[in-house]
């Protein structure tokens, strides 16, 4: 039967939202996730950035992706999750700072406070802690986080206790959704204080016990970026009707002051080491700008406990650390080439997105800084290795395989990924040997085996 006109509902124009995207940031984000999966052999890869001082979501990519336009999209549904906001998982030792800005903050610690390193073995309420980073006599709370102390951080943490552990903990968003609105974000899950157990402080500490969402841990950094107040995400600026008239707005928003400034302050200082010559995260640096950050390498959990093969390899920092605009966090889901330490496989895409970002937003680098740098380059130039060869195509598009040898998988890959040719490799390492050689021309199905040691 036909609905006659009259009784047949009108169509009306849809809404339309303005996002806090920054289409040039998620651009180079994407790229720069990819890129990381493809070299480290991972599952996924995910990344956001963050405006420190709004607390607006700059970018956030999951890679790889697929194109929704196309009509099996929907058969590969994993590929359109948004992990950094969906996702709960046990992240590591990024936790740490955060520990020490609470215990700080309660005045239970100073920066340069000495713990008992116990030679680098600690078994405490039934948890073994070995920890390389800490053998010895003592070591500082700075040193802590450089070297990624364990027993650092478990000190600390017993010391600030259960139930204040898990005020800083619900203080800096964890426990609870962001309020993005987002379908199927997650609150993670921290201990309550009812049920909380000894056990679960200590290894809470590192990182593990709770569980979280990217973007909830890349919003608690920063907060230490914005003088200790978190701010409330926004992903979703503007509302407006079809005539482009504004029907609501989303402004910046102060959740919490969860630490004093001063505090904030000392605890972003003790990052900048991470990322210094004797850190843990020497890869994520960016020419012209100080970095404050903190690497994480979690064993993903497995039914009956926790995988040997299968990690999370993480990096957060903020940039530039005197004075933090933005925070990006990035997570590389099981690597399986080379190390799978977070500042191995996410210090790169992090030094890349933020390299780019910085000029995207107009946040020059500092040229003494640029100055000492070049000058640690001219002195050690003798010692480091060429730059990756250019693939070269003749006018008959053939290749000219380039020399490879002596170049790290991740240079070599990045060298080979324009070809488009299919790569054999094993080992790892630097090259030893490829085929075919130097000079040699290649076609299109023509295919590259490298040996690495």
């Amino acid at each position: 039967q036909l609905i006659p006109d009259e009784m047949a509902p009108q169509a009306q124009d849809g809404q339309h939202i303005k996002l806090t995207i920054d289409s040039r940031i998620q651009h180079i984000t994407d790229q720069a996730i990819a890129k990381a999966v493809e070299v480290t052999g991972a599952t996924t890869g995910f990344a956001v950035v963050v405006d420190v001082e709004t607390g607006e979501i700059l970018a956030i990519s999951t890679q790889p992706t697929v194109n929704i336009n196309k009509s099996s999209a929907f058969s590969e549904w994993e590929k359109l999750k948004l992990r950094s906001l969906v996702d709960s998982y046990e992240s590591g030792s990024v936790f740490k700072p955060l520990v020490a800005a609470a215990a700080l903050n309660e005045g239970l610690f100073t920066p340069n406070s000495l713990i008992d390193c116990r030679n680098g073995y600690w078994r405490i309420h039934g948890v073994p802690l070995k920890d390389k980073h800490c053998e010895g006599d003592q070591i500082t709370v700075t040193e802590a986080i450089q070297h990624s102390s364990n027993i650092g951080a478990v000190t600390m943490n017993l010391k600030l206790g259960a139930e204040k552990s898990l005020d800083y903990l619900n203080a800096f968003g964890f426990g609870t959704r962001t309020d993005l609105n987002f379908p199927g974000e997650t609150s993670g899950r921290i201990p309550s204080k009812k049920r909380i157990k000894p056990y679960h402080l200590v290894t809470m500490s590192y990182g593990y016990a709770l569980t979280s969402s990217l973007t909830q841990l890349t919003m608690a950094y920063a907060s230490l970026g914005n003088e200790g107040k978190l701010m409330k995400a926004i992903l979703v600026k503007e509302i407006l009707n079809s005539d482009g008239e504004v029907l609501e707005k989303f402004d910046s928003e102060v959740i919490e002051e969860v630490v004093r400034p001063k505090i904030a302050k000392q605890t972003i200082d003790m990052m900048k080491t991470v990322v210094g010559d004797r850190g843990t995260a020497k890869l994520a640096r960016v020419p012209g700008y100080v970095v404050a950050g903190k690497t994480g390498t979690a064993e993903k959990s497995i039914v009956g406990g926790y995988s040997q093969t299968d990690n999370y390899g993480t990096f957060i920092g903020l940039l530039p650390a005197d004075n933090p605009k933005i925070a990006i966090g990035i997570t590389i889901d099981t690597p399986t080439i080379g190390d799978p330490y977070g500042g191995v496989v996410a210090g790169p895409p992090f030094a890349e997105i933020a390299g780019e970002a910085m000029k995207i937003l107009g946040i020059l680098p500092d040229p003494t800084l640029l100055e000492n740098e070049e000058e640690e380059e001219e002195i050690e130039e003798p010692d480091l290795p060429p730059p990756p060869p250019e693939i070269i195509w003749t006018e008959k598009g053939e290749i000219i395989m380039p020399n490879l040898q002596g170049l790290t998988l991740r240079d070599f890959l990045s060298t080979l990924q324009v070809s488009n040719l299919e790569i054999n490799f094993e080992g790892s390492g630097h090259v030893v040997e490829q085929h075919p050689r130097a000079g040699g021309l290649l076609t299109r199905t023509d295919e590259i085996t490298v040996r690495l040691r």
